[in-house]
C-alpha cells in the first residue's frame, strides 16, 4: 500500500480484496505492515472493525516525514501501548518512512498476557548494517519492559532472510528464538505476479517475514504461510507483495 506515484500496484482493488479476505478469518490479533494510506486503513475499519475494536497506528515520528511507518495493528482484546521506538538508523527510500515499531501489552479474556511488536525494518541485503542499528534500538525498547514469566514476541517484515548469518546475529541480538516456518509454502516474498509489479520473479524467494519469540517455548508455535490471492483471467494474483503468515499458540 505505498501511495501513488511512488507504487501503482492496484491498490484500490486490492485494498477491497484484502478486507473481504479477513472477513472469512478469526484472528486474535492482526498485524499490518505498509499500511501507509490512511484509505487503506479506513476500508480495513469498515470491512472488520466491528471484530477489533482496539487498534492503533504508529503514526509519522515528525510533521516533515512523508509517511508513517506503516504498522497498523488490530486486536480483539484490549491493550495497552507499553512504548514506542522509531530507528534513527535508515538507507535510500527508507528513510521517507517513519519506521520503527510499537511494543503493546494484551490482555486476553483469561486475565493472561503477552506483549508483542510488530516492525517494518531496513529492506536491501546490502544495508544490514541499518537493520543491525534498527535491532539495537528494538531489543532495548523490549528488554526495558520485560516482566517474569510474561512472553514477548516479535513480528513483521524483518528484511533478514533465514539463510543468512545476519539472522542469527540479530536473534541473538535481541534474545530471542524463532518459530519454524512449516507448510508447503516456505518463503514470504519475491511471489509470482501477472498482474502487478512487486519485484520478484517467482523463482528466487527468501523467508523473511518472521515470528521471534522470548519467554515462550518457539515449538509450540505453529508458522506458516496463508497464501491469499485472487482471481484474475486465467491466473490467480497474490493479494500483497508477501504472503500473510499465521502463528497460532495458547498462552
Amino acid at each position: 500500500m505505498l501511495p501513488k506515484p511512488l507504487k501503482y500496484s492496484w491498490q484500490k482493488y486490492r485494498t477491497h480484496l484484502i478486507g473481504e479476505e479477513l472477513k472469512k478469518t478469526d484472528y486474535d490479533i492482526i498485524f499490518m505492515q505498509e499500511a501507509f494510506t490512511k484509505g487503506f486503513r479506513n476500508s480495513i475499519r469498515a470491512a472488520i472493525g466491528d471484530k477489533y475494536p482496539h487498534r492503533y497506528t504508529l503514526k509519522k515520528r515528525a510533521f516533515y516525514y512523508p509517511m508513517n511507518s506503516g504498522v497498523f495493528i488490530l486486536s480483539k482484546y484490549p491493550f495497552k501501548v507499553l512504548d514506542r521506538v522509531y530507528y534513527n538508523s535508515c538507507g535510500v527510500a527508507d528513510c521517507f518512512a517513519s519506521k520503527g515499531s510499537p511494543l503493546i501489552e494484551v490482555t486476553f479474556p483469561d486475565g493472561k498476557i503477552a506483549q508483542f511488536a510488530t516492525t517494518h525494518l531496513q529492506s536491501k541485503k546490502n544495508l544490514g548494517h541499518k537493520r543491525e542499528r534498527q535491532i539495537a534500538q528494538l531489543s532495548a525498547m523490549m528488554k526495558k519492559h520485560e516482566k517474569p514469566g510474561v512472553p514477548q514476541f516479535l513480528t513483521g517484515d524483518l528484511n533478514i532472510d533465514f539463510e543468512t548469518t545476519e539472522f542469527q546475529d540479530r536473534l541473538e541480538d535481541m534474545g530471542m528464538d524463532f518459530a519454524q516456518l512449516t507448510g508447503p509454502i516456505l518463503y514470504t516474498n519475491k511471489l509470482k505476479n501477472p498482474c502487478y509489479k512487486t519485484g520478484g520473479d517467482g523463482i528466487n524467494h527468501d523467508w523473511i517475514d518472521h515470528f521471534w519469540t522470548k519467554n515462550f517455548n518457539p515449538g509450540s508455535v505453529t508458522f506458516q504461510v496463508k497464501d491469499m490471492k485472487f482471481p484474475y483471467e486465467d491466473d490467480f494474483c497474490p493479494l500483497s507483495d508477501h504472503h500473510a503468515v499465521e502463528a497460532t499458540f495458547k498462552l
